[in-house]
Order: structure tokens, then sequence, then C-alpha cells
């Protein structure tokens, strides 16, 4: 019956705007895409610093789409997670004996930045004895789950931006593991860099790119779908993307000698994220770098998911998490 149909509720925001996509059912084409644009200061480096204001903001948009008791997905800040590569007894194959391990370790053998963090496994073959473990404090994630109760839905799962953006582009670009990549996620004022080595994510780095909303103008392209323009100190924000593009050598470098000792390297950098600049970056980008520079398109992201664009990436990622309370 369509009552019983599970409603999910897809989150993720920055310092600029808040995106959201709700799903009745498991038919994707028929979610509904909202953003709502943040004032300054609410959310700084992707931390609500403003909680109430935060709750207003969204109050408003639930209740005029009339989101009820929906399960909310959120995802985590990138500054505030800390990556692990874990180590597996032999003897242990499958996917629960892995995580069973990882979880009874922690605090013993597997020690993490964070008094009381929340966990979450990148493991995409349990046999060969290596996993990905990523963490955050919990303290971010309760002022989201507040938030999120307070709006009368139900807190549901938890993730990292980075590995929703994979979940994605396993259905958008498939061949996308054949090299050593360096997956980009770009936005205002930040760039993620996840470098994943046959399906593996083996570097996890954020660099803030500093700006201001002033900087920007804000256009709504059509009903609540909105995009910025740098307007004011374009120069500057030259200057800090070139910083951003140093910053990115450098995790290059350190991957290829540091971890690997010149035995391994990027082969491609994959570009995608909401920054309004993107076709721009991806342009001064393989001027900077000798290497593939490949940017996902939204006729890419349409071809698989109807009626999705590019800056839907993380939202599709997340929608396709497997449920795990939080």
């Amino acid at each position: 019956m369509l009552g019983n149909k599970k409603k999910t509720l897809s989150i993720v925001y920055n310092d600029f705007m808040v995106s959201m996509l709700a799903v009745v059912g498991s038919d994707l084409s028929k979610g509904i895409t909202y953003q709502i644009p943040l004032q300054e200061g609410i959310v700084q480096h992707g931390r609500i610093l403003d909680p109430d204001s935060f709750y207003r903001a969204l109050k408003t948009s639930l209740k005029n789409l009339k989101i009820k008791k929906y399960h909310v997905r959120v995802i985590v800040p990138n500054h505030d997670v800390e990556m692990k590569q874990i180590t597996i007894p032999e003897n242990l194959t499958r996917f629960d004996e892995v995580d069973d391990y990882i979880f009874k370790e922690i605090g013993k053998s597997i020690h993490l930045a964070f008094e009381t963090p929340i966990v979450d496994i990148y493991d995409e073959d349990p046999t060969d004895g290596e996993a990905m473990l990523f963490a955050t404090e919990r303290n971010e994630v309760d002022k989201i789950i507040e938030v999120v109760e307070s709006l009368g839905q139900i807190p549901e799962v938890v993730d990292i931006k980075s590995l929703a953006n994979l979940r994605t582009l396993e259905k958008v670009m498939p061949s996308y593991t054949e090299k050593t990549s360096m997956i980009l996620d770009w936005s205002i004022n930040e760039v993620t860099m996840s470098i994943v080595e046959n399906h593996h994510v083996k570097l996890l780095r954020t660099h803030t790119i500093p700006t201001t909303q002033s900087d920007w103008m804000l256009k709504e392209q059509e009903a609540h779908s909105f995009t910025h323009t740098l307007s004011n100190h374009i120069e500057m924000y030259m200057d800090e993307l070139s910083h951003a593009f140093v910053e990115i050598q450098h995790i290059c470098q350190f991957y290829e000698i540091s971890l690997n000792k010149g035995m391994k390297q990027v082969q491609q950098l994959i570009v995608l994220g909401d920054h309004p600049m993107l076709p721009k970056i991806t342009e001064l980008l393989r001027v900077k770098f000798p290497l593939e520079v490949v940017q996902i398109t939204d006729e890419q992201v349409g071809e698989v998911f109807t009626t999705y664009q590019l800056k839907h990436c993380s939202l599709l990622g997340l929608e396709m998490k497997e449920a795990s309370m939080v």
C-alpha cells in the first residue's frame, strides 16, 4: 500500500546552502530536490554554529513540502572526519565479521582522535585483509540530530560526503576504478580530495578556500534551485583557488612519495561538486596538472539518474546508503 512506503529525506549542507532530496518508496525519478540558501554564520566549515537559525531555515520549507515523519539521512562536516586503514586478521572474511572486529577493537588496538566517535566502515572486499575506518565527533552529529527531531522527522543515517559521492560515481562512471583516481569535490569555500585505488579510499583531505557570502550574488535559477555568481574580490578568490591547486599537488606527491615510495601515483583527477565555477576550475586543472582530468557532467548523471544533475551527486549517494540507526 502507498501509505506503507518508506519515506526518506537526504540532507547535505555547507556554509552557503542546504540541499534536500525527498523520496517516497524506491523510485528515485520521482524524488523532489529542494535548496535553501543560508545566511552567513549559521554554518561555518560545515559545522552548525547557530542550531536555532538552522532549524528555522528548514522548518518553513518542510512545512510547505508537507514532509512529515520522514527517515532522515545527513552528511557530517568534511573537516571533522578521521580516516584510518585497518589490517584485518586473515580468518575474518565476511562483512559482518570485519565490522564486529573493528568495533570491538576501538579503544583497544584502534585509537581515534574523538572521545565519542561515530564510526563508518568502508570495505569493498572483506577477504583482502584490510578495511578503511571513518570516524567523526558525535557532538557535531548530535546538533543535526536534535534539529531533525525538533522538525518532527526521524534520524536514520549519518554518512561521509566522500563515500556518498563514490556510490554515485560507481553508477555514473564505473570505469573510474580502472585507474588510481583523486576525486575532487568542489564547493564554494572548500575542496575535498579523496584518493581511490582499486575501490579503496587511501587518502582523504579537505582544504578550505577563504571567501565570504558578501562576495557572491545569489540567484534562483528555477523554483527552489539556486546558484551563486562571484561578484566581488574576484582576483583574490582566484588566488585562493591557486592555493587549492598547490594543496592538491602536495597531496598527490604525498601519496606517491611518502605513502608508496614512488611505486604508485595518482593517474587521473575526477571533478565534481556544486561549485558554480566548476567548468572554469576543470579548465585550470587541465593546465596545471599533467594528468587526465575528467569532469562529471549533468548529462552523465541524468543518463543514470533521470531528472537529476551533477550538483545532486552527494544527495543521490546518501539516498543509496544502507540504513543504519544513528
